[in-house]
């Protein structure tokens, strides 16, 4: 009897300790703002991943708000940069920084990448949508989207990173597809990279980030990229 009483009251301890540690492993918050480098003028849509040091991985990514905030929360103890990048901008990192219950990190500015450095649209979509399942990327609506590659707007995409082996991943998820024109390209990694630095923005009317599968009652009635999750569909003019 001692000895079932023994074991309980150890497999009660382990089990505490276990429940402990996850409490402790998300206790964290981190957030910080994204500015332009020119103008200190805060960034909205910006494309921001946290990444764990010193392996690189991306933990969680955000898109910034009209003040160019954003803000990661459960974040487990460790060390981290926290990158942003946009279509228009050279992307830029902070500084390392080990995690605490209320992390603030410094303004991320990152520098106008292209000579045109503002464009008015008249009477176009704007150049970010956000919708229940998606981002679109309108590319009509941005003079510098169209002047680059389907590899560079993707790769600028908000919540989308590609890796040094060309492996593209959403919200680090892993296996995404890509579909041009509704239809899965079968392609990845080298190959898949190499077709789309050969397809100019000025041929993409539109990206789609799905993020979330819809409901079958829905399915039935979109485009056939609604049935891969994670994916990027590509519409070519």
């Amino acid at each position: 009897m001692k000895t079932i009483r023994k074991q309980g009251f150890l497999l009660l301890g382990i089990l505490a300790i276990a429940l402990n540690s996850f409490g402790v492993a998300g206790k964290y918050s981190i957030k910080g703002r994204v500015v332009d480098d020119d103008t200190k003028k805060p960034i909205e849509f910006a494309s921001v991943m946290l990444i764990a040091l010193p392996d690189s991985t991306i933990k969680s990514s955000a898109l910034t708000d009209p003040q160019g905030n954003y803000s990661f929360a459960n974040v487990a103890e460790g060390k981290f940069v926290v990158k942003a990048q946009i279509v228009g901008y050279s992307s830029n990192r902070s500084k390392s920084f080990a995690s605490s219950p209320n992390t603030s990190v410094a303004d991320i500015a990152i520098k106008p990448s292209a000579v045109i450095k503002e464009v008015t649209v008249v009477g176009k979509k704007p150049y970010i949508e956000k919708k229940a399942d998606r981002t679109v990327l309108n590319i009509e609506s941005s003079a510098t989207a169209s002047a680059e590659s389907a590899y560079e707007v993707l790769k600028k995409a908000p919540n989308i990173n590609i890796d040094k082996d060309d492996n593209i991943n959403i919200n680090g998820k892993q296996g995404v597809t890509v579909m041009i024109n509704d239809r899965p390209t079968h392609l990845s990694g080298t190959d898949l990279a190499n077709y789309l630095k050969s397809v100019q923005g000025g041929e993409i009317e539109k990206v789609e980030i799905i993020t979330t599968r819809l409901p079958a009652t829905r399915r039935q009635a979109t485009p056939a990229s609604s049935t891969y999750e994670p994916s990027a569909a590509l519409s070519l003019g």
